[in-house]
């Protein structure tokens, strides 16, 4: 597998990482509040979405991994880039090289 596909795959996982922390602390809210009566009172989504923004910063580990994934992806994805481009370099330097030997 080439540097820029493992960097493109590790920035997916990083998204991934990313999105499902919200979706696990949407269903930590909910298997929270599933077995108290919260839905009946005025101010029921005021009192469900400041827990919700609790239940997010708490799930600090899935914020941590989708960075730390985030940085390989990044610098796969530079690593590659630059070996391609050290690459075209030298054949360039080697093209230019016999066309005056020639």
């Amino acid at each position: 597998m080439s540097k820029r596909v493992t960097g493109a795959i590790f920035c997916s996982i990083a998204a991934f990482l990313f999105a499902i922390r919200y979706v696990v602390a949407a269903l930590l809210q909910v298997a929270r509040f599933s077995n108290q009566n919260i839905w009946g009172g005025g101010n029921a989504l005021g009192v469900f979405f400041s827990a919700y923004e609790d239940t997010v910063k708490e799930i600090g580990t899935l914020l941590i991994c989708s960075i730390t994934a985030l940085v390989i992806g990044v610098v796969y994805l530079v690593w590659g880039e630059y070996a391609e481009w050290i690459h075209r370099r030298r054949e360039f330097s080697e093209d230019t090289k016999s066309a005056r030997s020639d």
